[in-house]
């Protein structure tokens, strides 16, 4: 055991719809820029899967007219990529747990023409039909890793 205290991460932790920043169209809209006035070396984390049935109206279109990943079907995890490309340095990582549906579904299209344009693709791991997360009923995952193509 250490002796060592863990940091103190109270007052950099925030809360709100980290997706949409326009109080409009979500109550809990938040802003990255205003919230946080650096970018990140790297972003690491496990996107949502959220049932579009339970997604308000007014915030599947706002997420049509505003993401460039939305094609089609909506699935917010994607947009978790997009969000990452915003927030990281030029080169920046990213590695994302998520979905692999649109590695090869119609709606994926922009997403894989996203992260070929503004990605490289370190590694990627996709565990197929694997049940990786036990009370999971109907989610592929992959694991991916990538680095932020400097611009």
């Amino acid at each position: 055991t250490s002796s060592q205290q863990l940091l103190d991460v109270s007052k950099t932790i925030r809360i709100g719809n980290s997706l949409i920043d326009d109080k409009s169209v979500s109550p809990k809209a938040f802003d990255w820029e205003e919230q946080f006035h650096e970018k990140f070396d790297i972003v690491i984390g496990n996107p949502p899967y959220v049932r579009v049935q339970l997604i308000p109206h007014e915030q599947i279109d706002w997420y049509k007219e505003n993401k460039k990943t939305a094609f089609q079907r909506i699935d917010v995890s994607l947009f978790f990529f997009e969000l990452a490309k915003h927030v990281l340095k030029p080169k920046g990582m990213v590695g994302f747990i998520s979905t692999n549906a649109f590695q090869v579904a119609k709606y994926g299209k922009n997403m894989r023409k996203f992260l070929l344009e503004e990605f490289r693709i370190l590694k990627l791991i996709d565990f197929n039909s694997l049940q990786v997360f036990e009370n999971a009923s109907t989610c592929y995952p992959s694991s991916s890793l990538h680095g932020k193509i400097q611009m």
